[in-house]
């Protein structure tokens, strides 16, 4: 199932809030208020998935929204095909395969996404470009982010309190397929806005 299809109002809606935000850009070498801990979630298998979103992939505009895992174990940023856009160019590049949490995926080449954000992280917080290689292999998520993304972006996985921390901002870790309920991304695209104390 493609999940830009599947949530379509609810893109519809965060993006109509998220225009009248002040971004804030972040530039990546592409060549190379805190939510409670899950401690006591010890005896399930929980995972650092989260939402990655971009404005555009290569000339397509979006928005694009993507479940994403963050592995640890692998170090690009890999897409899967069957999200991408319709006619949307696979740029060609000689790469060697690449191993992930998911498997080991063999690049079919790679796109570029845009103005990317995290938007459970923060609404305004935007990387301008990041490459992305493309499978074309089963595979829960749409996009796996690996360590090289994570380092330049100083996200921490930490798995004593199986939560992901980004700057002041942190998210729990969920189970594999949580991110399939459209009621979970819609509470994680929710804005939370913070109104002025006024005296008198």
């Amino acid at each position: 199932m493609d999940i830009t299809e599947s949530i379509g109002e609810v893109l519809d809606n965060y993006q109509a809030e998220i225009e009248e935000l002040d971004p804030e850009y972040y530039t990546l070498d592409n060549e190379e208020a805190p939510k409670p801990s899950t401690q006591d979630n010890d005896d399930q298998d929980l995972v650092p998935i989260s939402l990655l979103m971009a404005k555009k992939l290569n000339d397509k505009q979006g928005p694009f929204i993507y479940r994403t895992l963050f592995d640890s174990g692998g170090n690009a940023i890999l897409i899967s095909k069957h999200c991408l856009p319709a006619n949307a160019e696979i740029f060609q590049e000689t790469s060697q395969p690449f191993r992930t949490a998911q498997g080991t995926f063999h690049p079919m080449g790679f796109v570029y996404l845009q103005s990317v954000t995290l938007p459970e992280f923060s609404h305004t917080r935007k990387i301008e470009r990041v490459k992305a290689y493309v499978f074309d292999a089963p595979c829960r998520y749409d996009v796996i982010v690996g360590r090289t993304f994570m380092r330049q972006c100083a996200l921490v996985l930490n798995f004593a309190n199986n939560e992901m921390q980004w700057f002041e901002n942190i998210i729990p870790f969920r189970l594999p397929e949580a991110l399939r309920d459209n009621n979970v991304v819609r509470q994680a695209l929710t804005i939370n806005y913070t109104i002025p104390y006024q005296d008198g």
